[in-house]
């Protein structure tokens, strides 16, 4: 009978011990999801003083598209849209060097182009709709 009330005061010892084992992990558990979800809303801030990329991409809460920089077949391409089907304004650097700006309506009809043209001179067009010309200086491109 004493190895009995040994066995069972064992029993209990392991038990408590048990118990205050699970405890202990629901608070280490608790903690770390708490860090986890805290740490997921605080945005992340990157410090440098030179940034690489191919492209770059400013996207809304939402996830819509609003402007891009990148590269489009060899020229340097700064697009502010306002829909992604509708790119508003178009600022570009062809390969030559020569520099492009873009305006555009609600259906991405183009409203006004101006240009440096291969004898280093300004170009400019301005569009009605469905790309009607109703003013071109020089008169000939």
């Amino acid at each position: 009978m004493e190895i009995d009330a040994r066995i069972l005061a064992r029993i209990a010892k392991l038990e408590r011990r048990c118990r205050m084992f699970e405890a202990a992990l629901l608070v280490l558990v608790a903690a770390v999801v708490g860090v986890v979800l805290t740490g997921a809303s605080k945005p992340v801030v990157l410090k440098a003083k030179t940034v690489e990329a191919q492209e770059f991409v400013l996207r809304d809460q939402d996830g819509r598209v609003h402007a891009g920089l990148g590269m489009d077949e060899g020229m340097t391409v700064l697009e502010l849209q306002d829909d992604p089907k509708a790119h508003r304004l178009i600022l570009a650097l062809g390969p030559e060097g020569r520099p492009f700006i873009r305006l555009t309506g609600d259906k991405d009809e183009n409203r006004v182009l101006l240009t440096v043209g291969e004898a280093d001179q300004p170009h400019l067009v301005l569009y009605a709709n469905k790309e009607e010309v109703v003013f071109q200086a020089p008169s000939k491109p």
